[in-house]
């Protein structure tokens, strides 16, 4: 009943332990999981936990041990150690607590799968960085804490790219497309952002003192791809459509919108490596 009237089992899952303490004489138990690089987290995850039952000392001897493979190709290993001084756990008493974890291991890849559909809907399949929606929804957070205007926003276009998707393939393509968002991501801070609206197009959200730091990124960051075994270096470069936000801003859309206006008038009109978002230009258009 516990874990199942939580959303997020992992934060429960010290209560619902304590609630055996007693009936197992559980003195402590250890979680780790691991999970290898994939799609929605990208740098894979490495994490653990202990729960310790306070006033006992755990016989390290007596240790009741059981792993899981996530569907992610992740492992997951939880280790029950019993008080100092009790006896071991008996055949009954251990086919409790196989079923106890196997039961906490279902919520917790249930809390697990929640987050990872909450993700999908949020999150580039191919980068791995913010999609559209991802990308609005951290711009949102920056508006609601009235610090929108200490930013630019910037909707970019790789150049040619098409030119690279006929040379190395699509597959290599897209490899080459996730390469170039991590360089993104190298150069933001923590309190920046970059998102994919999809094919070449990326939009980021960048302080105005570094400004002209990413004018300088996007005129060319050197990648790689792959023909066959041989690297070959690829340098990237974007035209971008830059927006000075100020306190007109009306809603969070027009971090996009006036971006990728300034963007159209840059590839179609004057033909520049970036143009800056005007209302001159928006009464042009």
């Amino acid at each position: 009943d516990l874990l199942s009237k939580h959303e997020n089992t992992f934060e429960c899952v010290q209560k619902a332990i304590e609630l055996l303490w007693d009936s197992y004489q559980i003195a402590r138990l250890e979680m780790t999981f691991q999970v290898p690089p994939n799609v929605f987290t990208p740098d894979g995850i490495n994490t653990g936990g202990s729960f310790a039952m306070p006033g006992q000392v755990a016989d390290e001897q007596l240790v009741f041990k059981k792993n899981y493979t996530t569907g992610e190709g992740g492992i997951v290993n939880v280790d029950l150690y019993r008080g100092y001084g009790c006896e071991a756990w008996n055949e009954s008493e251990e086919v409790d607590l196989d079923m106890i974890l196997n039961i906490l291991f279902f919520h917790c890849g249930r809390f697990r799968l929640i987050q990872q559909i909450s993700n999908s809907m949020l999150t580039d399949v191919v980068t791995g960085i913010p999609n559209t929606q991802g990308f609005l929804k951290r711009v949102e957070k920056v508006y609601e804490q009235d610090n929108i205007t200490k930013y630019n926003s910037f909707c970019f276009n790789l150049k040619r790219f098409g030119l690279i998707n006929r040379k190395f393939g699509k597959q290599e393509a897209d490899d080459i497309i996730c390469r170039y968002a991590r360089l993104l991501l190298a150069f933001i801070d923590k309190d920046e952002y970059i998102g994919r609206l999809g094919g070449d197009n990326f939009v980021a959200l960048i302080k105005k003192e570094k400004t002209e730091e990413f004018i300088r990124f996007l005129s060319g960051a050197a990648t790689y791809g792959m023909l066959g075994e041989q690297q070959s270096t690829v340098i990237l470069s974007a035209t971008a459509g830059i927006y000075e936000i100020d306190d007109s801003i009306s809603d969070c859309e027009r971090v996009i919108s006036n971006g990728a206006m300034a963007l159209s008038i840059a590839r179609n009109i004057t033909k520049q490596p970036y143009v800056y978002f005007t209302t001159e230009l928006n009464e042009r258009v």
